[in-house]
């Protein structure tokens, strides 16, 4: 249940510094594309291995926002002004 619920809060988890941390250090994240100018967004990219960890066949596999609120799993980001 913990990778799903992983799976589910994977924008809120994103928000938080640690959790990318974990995520880069498990190879599930990398470092996507970024503008060339001061302040710019960082972006991070799903890899192979996240696929394999969660087992999907694409990131068309994810659950959507809909699946995810029947699951109870969005409650917590909207509580969190996310």
């Amino acid at each position: 249940m913990e990778q799903y619920q992983c799976l589910g809060g994977f924008v809120m988890l994103l928000t938080r510094p640690i959790c990318i941390g974990r995520l880069h250090a498990r190879e599930l994240i990398g470092s996507g594309p970024r503008l060339l100018r001061r302040g710019a967004t960082l972006t991070y990219v799903t890899t192979e291995q996240f696929l394999i960890a969660f087992d999907l066949e694409s990131l068309r596999d994810l659950p959507d926002r809909e699946q995810l609120e029947d699951a109870g799993f969005t409650a917590e980001s909207e509580k969190a002004g996310i």
